[in-house]
């Protein structure tokens, strides 16, 4: 038959230049029975181009085949691929592949891809340089609810390896399974999940982001500008968390999960946050140090301000575990969200924070705390600097706050203070005498208002405000 492949730009020319790029048209695409030479599927498309009427050399616009093709070495190496530095699922230690993998990545400024599937490792891996990790996927294994007498899979996965998809599996050697010790650089990570080998005991962060300079009291920026989304840990113990970053500004975490430790630690030895946490969850269910959200300064002396936190979610509960696994329950002490006295401007929307150990939340003294949906939640806050939980109410804005009250006065003038201040809104605040006529005598204040009576006697009053 003969070749009736287009001359141009698909035809012999085309094909002379894939040669000198030492490609050969000849060359299969696919395998078995429906393996294909090159130079096949470029007529198969082109003659159903043509059959449908139109001119494949002059409308044909389609990805297959490049006006100015690259060679293959260059296509296949749009991103660094793991397998490609003898990374496998048999290896019983793949740490030297992936940290060979991490470099190649740095070095070369591209996306480090880690196909579907399990690796062991011995941690840490270091990463050098400004690094985007991505996996085929994150899906926790949390089984069925009824799968054994001890099974609680609401809340945390069940089934060994915990996740599907991409998974890593450091072993619990009292190291992170990454560490970076580089200054004001983004390392962002999404789609893959690390699970360590022995759960909940003897483990490290699973990001320990500490710039070398920060520990030694000089300044320096850590993480910055990073996007983690979709990346779960199972495993860590109650000391440490998914994410332990010293001064980091202008991150964002999205759908990220924690089940056994804390999902972050913030902390600036100079300015730092600028942060949004958006649907995350902190599985916290192992005693330990960690809080579920951590939040802090060196010495207070510094601080960790703007941070915005969306729908996400703690739990403190002490839960059964797969395969007969029981740390130590989490403690009061474990909050589920804390701050120490120099962090500010913190905006905390539509939060889901729940326990059962009786864990309370610190928070920074002028938040903004939207739509509580946690039941009693309030008698379980404080803010930091004061130890006083019934300051809980005056950043709750989770709605008006009807207050009332009635007066016996013995004088025609006087002054009432409410018992909870409105701290976001003047209040409207309305009186009734009871045979007597009873009027407020000034605009209401947020704190308190002034009443005038015809003559002494009782009044009723009600103020709606926030």
């Amino acid at each position: 038959m003969a070749d009736t492949t287009p001359s141009t730009p698909y035809g012999a020319p085309y094909f002379s230049s894939v040669k000198a790029d030492n490609i050969d048209p000849e060359s299969n695409i696919g395998s078995g029975p429906d393996a294909m030479p090159l130079k096949g599927v470029v007529k198969q498309v082109t003659g159903a181009v043509q059959s449908a009427g139109g001119n494949a050399s002059k409308t044909m616009a389609l990805p297959l085949i490049a006006t100015n093709p690259r060679a293959l070495d260059v296509i296949f190496s749009d991103v660094v691929n793991a397998l490609d530095f003898g990374v496998t699922t048999d290896s019983a230690d793949n740490a030297a592949g992936l940290q060979a993998a991490i470099n190649a990545a740095v070095n070369s400024g591209k996306c480090l891809y880690i196909p579907s599937g399990v690796y062991k490792y011995t941690p840490p891996l270091v990463i050098p340089g400004p690094l985007h990790i991505t996996g085929d996927g994150c899906l926790p294994l949390f089984g069925s609810l009824y799968q054994d007498a001890i099974s609680d899979a609401i809340n945390i996965p069940m089934v060994d390896p915990y996740f599907s998809g991409t998974v890593l599996r450091p072993s619990s050697n009292g190291q992170s399974a990454f560490v970076c010790s580089a200054a004001g650089i983004s390392v962002s990570g999404d789609n893959f999940g690390v699970s360590f080998q022995t759960p909940f005991t003897g483990t490290g962060h699973m990001l320990d982001f500490q710039p070398a300079d920060a520990s030694n009291g000089k300044a320096d920026m850590g993480l910055m500008g990073a996007t983690w989304r979709n990346v779960g840990l199972y495993g860590h113990d109650g000391d440490h968390y998914m994410f332990n970053l010293v001064n980091p500004l202008y991150n964002t975490f999205d759908s990220c999960k924690a089940f056994g430790g804390g999902f972050s630690h913030l902390h600036a030895t100079i300015n730092g946050g600028n942060s949004l946490f958006m649907r995350t969850l902190s599985m916290v269910i192992v005693g330990g140090a960690a809080h579920g959200y951590a939040f802090s300064t060196k010495d207070n002396g510094q601080a960790m301000q703007l941070i915005t936190m969306l729908g996400v979610q703690c739990i403190t509960d002490s839960q059964p575990h797969d395969a007969g696994i029981a740390p130590s329950p989490p403690t009061n002490a474990q909050s589920l969200i804390h701050c120490d006295p120099n962090c500010h401007q913190f905006a905390i929307v539509a939060p889901d924070l729940e326990t059962t150990v009786s864990s309370f939340s610190v928070f920074p003294p002028d938040s903004t705390f939207v739509d509580r949906v946690s039941g009693g939640l309030s008698t379980g806050i404080t803010y930091a600097g004061s130890g006083s939980p019934s300051f809980a109410k005056d950043f709750l804005q989770g709605g008006a706050e009807f207050q009332c009250g009635v007066v016996a006065a013995t004088e025609t003038t006087g002054t009432v203070t409410f018992p909870d201040a409105y701290y976001h809104s003047t209040p409207v605040v309305n009186l009734e005498g009871y045979g007597v006529d009873a009027k407020l005598s000034a605009a209401p204040e947020w704190n308190q208002f002034s009443y005038e009576l015809s003559a002494p006697g009782s009044f009723g009053w009600t103020a709606v405000g926030r």
